[in-house]
């Protein structure tokens, strides 16, 4: 029995050094194999190195599912890296969740952790001052609301804008900039956008003003990624609340700024080595196990089986020669 609630625990730490927000306590991770035990695992008490088929199969399920989440892990921080220097963008991170699953008799399984979701991270990135008209930084909460092509709307913490034909506020990447932007009249020699959203173009024949608003949502991590910098609202996020700049905690709008990516460098450098430390720990873990049941027989008196799926598991994690 103790080899196998330490080697569920020594998995547990795995898991937690893949990315899990904070580590299970041993107990969390003893108490459950313990109480999992099935029929055959108990007839198996006289022998404390042996475990049952299902135990068998469920340590290797888990180290399959921390590998898995691992190589996720490894893809986000990828991704995380490649979009350093675009604008408006946001870091992802990867959320866990313990895995559990009923056995015979109701008895809770341990199984280690998946991976469920990625989370955006809507911290403040750096404004870089730019010094041209249209670029908006917002700084605190808040989005701009852009019009896409097939009508619908989208958010971003992109301000590098800029004026179509039609003197219309655009996005690079020509999508109409929407939440009381007006176009520019022909002729507007100076455009002044204030902290609180306030607009005004000047021509020669007068002052053009208006007040333009912001969006945010009660959940922006759950916004939908459509591109790098351009999300959607889901039911998770909530509706958008639409509110002038420096109101009520919305953020305020800095006029020749853009927003910079927050990703930080070391910390993805950081997560990235530690990620393959795990990686490289768990298949040395899988390896070392297959060796372990290669010594037994695929069929015993006490029951231990080999299945298909863990076979396959452990041969491909040998590496090639």
């Amino acid at each position: 029995m103790k080899p196998k609630i330490i080697f569920l625990g020594l998995i547990g730490l795995l898991l937690f050094a893949a990315g899990i927000d904070s580590p299970p306590a041993f107990a969390d991770i003893a108490a459950p194999a313990i109480a999992g035990q099935t029929d055959s695992a108990a007839d198996n008490s006289d022998c404390p190195g042996r475990m049952s088929a299902s135990g068998n199969t469920n340590v290797i399920s888990v180290l399959e599912a921390a590998m898995r989440g691992q190589r996720m892990n490894m893809e986000v921080i990828a991704n995380n890296l490649a979009n350093l220097e675009t604008i408006g963008f946001k870091a992802s991170q990867l959320r866990f969740q313990d895995l559990t699953r009923d056995g015979e008799g109701q008895t809770i399984f341990f199984n280690g952790s998946e991976p469920v979701m990625i989370k955006r991270l809507f911290t403040q990135g750096k404004l870089m001052r730019t010094g041209n008209n249209l670029d908006l930084g917002i700084r605190g909460a808040g989005f701009f609301m852009v019009q896409m092509p097939d009508g619908t709307l989208a958010y971003t913490r992109d301000g590098n804008f800029g004026a179509d034909a039609q003197g219309r506020v655009i996005t690079c990447n020509g999508y109409p900039v929407q939440g009381g932007f007006q176009p520019a009249p022909a002729g507007t020699t100076s455009i002044s956008i204030a902290r609180d959203g306030h607009v005004v173009y000047t021509t020669s024949s007068g002052l053009t003003t208006f007040q333009v608003q912001l969006a945010r949502f009660i959940n922006p991590g759950n916004l939908n990624s459509i591109t790098a910098n351009l999300f959607q609202e889901t039911t998770a996020s909530g509706q958008a609340e639409m509110n002038h700049p420096g109101v009520n905690g919305f953020g305020v709008i800095e006029q020749g700024y853009v927003e910079l990516s927050n990703v930080s460098l070391s910390q993805e450098k950081a997560n990235l080595n530690r990620v393959c430390r795990s990686y490289k720990m768990t298949l040395q873990a899988l390896q070392s196990f297959g060796r372990n049941l290669s010594q037994a027989d695929h069929s015993n008196d006490d029951g231990l089986r080999v299945t298909p799926s863990a076979e396959k598991a452990i041969q491909s994690s040998e590496p090639r020669r």
